[in-house]
């Protein structure tokens, strides 16, 4: 679904929404489960270093308006860099930040249960060993 100014944010439930506005430019991609901001996707052509998009996805991510809270200036708790081949993910929660590389992106139902679980209670299925 594309952005536009009549889009209710608050009532998409497992919805990506292309080019959402921020502070900072365009996100390609927010993922909304129950009408909160769970997650910010930058895309990028195969060619690009996705560990690389995720620095564009942290920039969208502190300027974001509709945002489910804040953690370490992000306001937005999960977020993706991505060329098509690989994809690359940072849960913003922690202290510590630390990017991983994952085999596939969440589910709603995954961001969600992570979205209300500890955010320091280890990692997720989805995470591939590199």
């Amino acid at each position: 679904m594309r952005f536009t100014p009549e889009l209710d944010l608050k009532t998409l439930n497992k919805f990506a929404v292309e080019e959402l506005p921020t502070a900072n430019g365009p996100a390609d991609y927010a993922l909304f489960v129950k009408g909160q901001l769970f997650g910010i996707v930058e895309a990028k052509k195969v060619t690009v270093n996705s560990q690389n998009v995720l620095e564009q996805a942290k920039r969208y991510a502190r300027g974001v308006f509709a945002a489910a809270g804040e953690w370490n200036g992000f306001r937005a708790p999960f977020l993706y860099g991505s060329n098509g081949s690989l994809i690359w993910h940072l849960d913003t929660r922690p202290a510590k930040l630390v990017s991983r590389q994952l085999s596939d992106f969440h589910t709603p139902e995954a961001l969600e249960e992570r979205f209300t679980s500890d955010a320091s209670a280890g990692t997720s299925y989805h995470e591939v060993d590199s």
